[in-house]
């Protein structure tokens, strides 16, 4: 019955009411399409501005240049599915978001079985000049166009592998297994210190080249090093062994601790301190050298030739021979005994009566 009615309603008002009919329909239509437009406005207006909220979030640039990092290079032919699980292990251990947003060139570090063509794709332009390290860190030092560390270690299942990251221009490195200095390569182009701390080694395959280089070595290392450097600081302290061929304009070596080393010279200046319980092998020459002895340590400079030398000497029952061929500078006090060879001038000389000063032509 209501059906019927209804019907019934609306064939009056299309027979008798028809302008009525069609406003009623207008009005309904108007009305629908204007909510329509409404609620489509508010939705875009709401997403709108939840995406510029977003994007004022302090760690959004953050995010996006990590997750820009993490693409694959242009023009690269090495791809993730050309990869090891060893290999990709390795890139997510090396790289947990250590590029800085003002370091967006990726350091990328291959893996141990990275072709040659893969290790030059993944060079990079991202600079360090500085190099610090603790725990257990044994590297090779090269000198390139570029700055990359290469880690070819040969970690055992479970083993903790290598951890670094670039900061202010310096390269941390930090690792709790032993490796070959062999298997840790870190190229630079421009270097101006390096920190060893821990249980480390150093060394070159060749001689490598500098304007100017501070080396700050701690902790037990051991150092076989090729430098030719044009302004040279270097401070031993701990227990430093090794060898190093150094050849330098302007050189200032201090060695404390209990240091072990050959060290073959090559020096127009030099300024040396070498106190503490040492036991160094010095060979070569140098035009003027300034050297002071003290502590209970142990200097062979037999095969040290010196043009003009300074020596301050001091200590208990320790023996020092050397050559100089020019001018002499000495002080010697406690109960030493000083050998020159070379028969230089002497421009000045104080020697405690328990010491002695010997010339030899």
């Amino acid at each position: 019955m209501l059906a019927l009615g209804l019907f019934a309603t609306i064939k009056w008002l299309f027979t008798q009411k028809t302008k009525l009919m069609f406003t009623s329909i207008s009005s309904i239509s108007i009305a629908t399409t204007m909510a329509i437009l409404f609620f489509n406005s508010s939705s875009s207006t709401s997403l709108k501005t939840k995406q510029q909220a977003s994007a004022n979030k302090p760690g959004f640039q953050q995010e996006l240049i990590t997750s820009k990092s993490n693409l694959p290079i242009k023009n690269s032919t090495f791809t993730v599915k050309d990869a090891g699980p060893e290999v990709l292990n390795k890139m997510n251990t090396l790289r947990p978001n250590q590029v800085l947003k003002e370091q967006q060139n990726q350091l990328l570090v291959p893996g141990l079985n990275a072709s040659s063509e893969q290790e030059s794709v993944m060079n990079n332009e991202v600079k360090f000049t500085r190099i610090k390290t603790n725990g257990f860190v044994h590297f090779t030092l090269v000198k390139g166009t570029n700055c990359s560390v290469q880690d070819n270690i040969p970690y055992k299942v479970g083993e903790p592998q290598l951890q670094y990251s670039i900061k202010n221009g310096v390269l941390f490195l930090n690792s709790a297994t032993e490796n070959k200095a062999s298997d840790l390569i870190i190229t630079v182009s421009d270097l101006e210190k390096i920190n060893l701390n821990g249980f480390c080694e150093m060394t070159t395959n060749s001689e490598f080249k500098a304007d100017e280089l501070e080396l700050d070595i701690n902790g037990f290392s051991n150092l076989n090093i090729d430098l030719n450097v044009d302004d040279l600081e270097i401070e031993l302290n701990g227990e430093t062994k090794g060898k190093m061929n150094l050849k330098s304009k302007h050189i200032e070596l201090e060695s404390n601790g209990f240091c072990e080393l050959e060290i073959t010279c090559d020096f127009e200046q030099s300024w040396i301190e070498v106190g503490g319980a040492s036991k160094l092998t010095l060979s070569g020459n140098s035009t003027l050298t300034s050297l002071e002895i003290s502590g209970e340590n142990t200097l062979n400079a037999e095969n040290f030739y010196a043009q003009d030398l300074v020596l301050n000497m001091s200590g208990y029952n320790k023996k020092f021979e050397t050559t100089v061929t020019s001018t002499l500078d000495v002080e010697i006090s406690g109960n030493n005994t000083v050998i020159i060879n070379g028969s230089p001038k002497i421009v000045h000389q104080e020697v405690m009566e328990s010491s002695k000063l010997k010339m030899k032509e």
